[in-house]
């Protein structure tokens, strides 16, 4: 009884402990006000309150207590002593002296000066603001979703109905180095993405005017493939925050909203991992690892090779292995296969006729242009412009026991 009578008693200190404290909370007159040039800091004494009237850098301290839903004070400035009363109404204190009223608001806490609470406090201050921070970013969270750190402090996202064996695939990173959404060289990394079947891509874009900033959406459609990369763009402080949706077209285009918003709002950590910048001359740039994460396959994403440029009718650079390359392929047809949501394969076929014009028919689309072939350390690469895209897309040749693989795929070549 004794030993329960002392656990009542501590628990009932405790709780007047803690409704003093919250007494004290309550007192609205507590805290930091200021308007655009003042600001007034009250705290509770034994005696009333203390006062620090604080302008043009000089702080003026005074007393004051309360009388019901008033305050009446002073303070010294000078060797003077003046007057003051204060009120609260609509959330904002109104102080009076000699004849004058000022109108203040509640006022952030003064920051602390040490540097260890310092940055506690900022964290905490942005993610009220922002968001929490995972990886390298800080964002409003998409209503069920989950984010998940990745390598070089970008991003992956999984939608909270993502099913199992859906192709769909989301990622939030950063491209250094880049200032302008619509930069075409930013334009030419994201078709390479697709792998084979960029060249089929349709390109799609829109500007949108952001909920925080402007958000420029690149999407490439491969209409045989019911496929689909969606990309959101908008300008940072030193490049370009990157949303990506890549799979199923109708998935990818449901979360539209939810990743046009994410583009529009997060913010790169002012502490973030260094990311490698890269905009060299005629090179499209470089995105942070996490892009790999959102595509599902290894060695999609690179940079274009740095190549001469493009000549429409001349079917390589020059180089040996190039020219090896343009005499097995040029005249022919390339036949790549493709699986559809359904299931059933659908083929794409590219000829290359022999003065470098190309043709492109899938089941749903028919597309012509130019093609060469450039090789870049060794590696060769089939380069195809499609007209009225303007841009150059690359796609890695190479031979297997007679067998040609195209960004490792086979395809078939034939006579047309």
């Amino acid at each position: 009884m004794r030993l329960a009578l002392q656990i009542f008693h501590l628990t009932l200190a405790a709780w007047l402990s803690c409704a003093t404290a919250a007494a004290q909370s309550a007192d609205p007159f507590l805290g930091r006000w200021s308007d655009e040039s003042i600001v007034v800091t009250l705290q509770a004494t034994e005696q009333g309150y203390s006062v620090v009237i604080e302008l043009d850098g000089e702080s003026y301290p005074g007393t004051a207590v309360r009388d019901g839903d008033r305050l009446d004070g002073g303070f010294e400035a000078g060797g003077d002593r003046f007057a003051f009363t204060a009120r609260i109404a609509d959330q904002r204190l109104y102080l009076e002296t000699d004849g004058e009223t000022y109108e203040l608001r509640a006022a952030a806490p003064a920051a602390s000066r040490n540097p260890l609470k310092r940055k506690r406090e900022e964290a905490r201050r942005l993610d009220e603001q922002v968001g929490p921070r995972v990886g390298d970013f800080r964002f409003p969270a998409i209503d069920g979703w989950t984010a998940e750190a990745a390598d070089g402090g970008s991003v992956v996202l999984i939608p909270a109905d993502a099913a199992e064996g859906d192709q769909e695939a989301y990622a939030l990173t950063f491209m250094l180095g880049v200032d302008d959404p619509q930069n075409p060289g930013v334009t030419a990394l994201l078709q390479q993405m697709l792998g084979p079947a960029a060249p089929l891509a349709r390109l799609e874009s829109q500007a949108i005017r952001g909920e925080a900033r402007p958000v420029v959406r690149r999407s490439f459609v491969v209409d045989s493939t019911s496929y689909r990369l969606d990309a959101y763009l908008a300008a940072a402080s030193d490049g370009l925050i990157l949303v990506l949706g890549r799979g199923r077209s109708e998935l990818v285009e449901s979360r539209a909203l939810g990743l046009q918003s994410l583009a529009a709002k997060a913010v790169r950590a002012p502490d973030a991992a260094p990311v490698q910048a890269a905009v060299p001359s005629q090179a499209a740039p470089s995105a942070a690892p996490a892009v790999q994460a959102a595509q599902g396959a290894p060695n999609v994403v690179r940079t274009a090779p740095d190549a001469p440029p493009f000549q429409p009718g001349t079917t390589s650079d020059g180089q040996p292995q190039s020219l090896q390359w343009a005499a097995r392929l040029g005249g022919k047809l390339l036949t790549s296969v493709a699986r559809t949501a359904s299931g059933p394969e659908s083929r794409a076929r590219t000829l290359l006729l022999p003065d470098g014009r190309l043709e492109i028919a899938s089941p749903t689309a028919m597309a012509r242009g130019w093609w060469r072939i450039l090789t870049v350390q060794n590696v060769s690469y089939l380069a195809l412009t499609v007209d009225g895209t303007g841009q150059e897309s690359y796609t890695r040749l190479d031979l297997r026991n007679d067998q040609v693989l195209a960004d490792g795929v086979p395809i078939a070549v034939t006579s047309p």
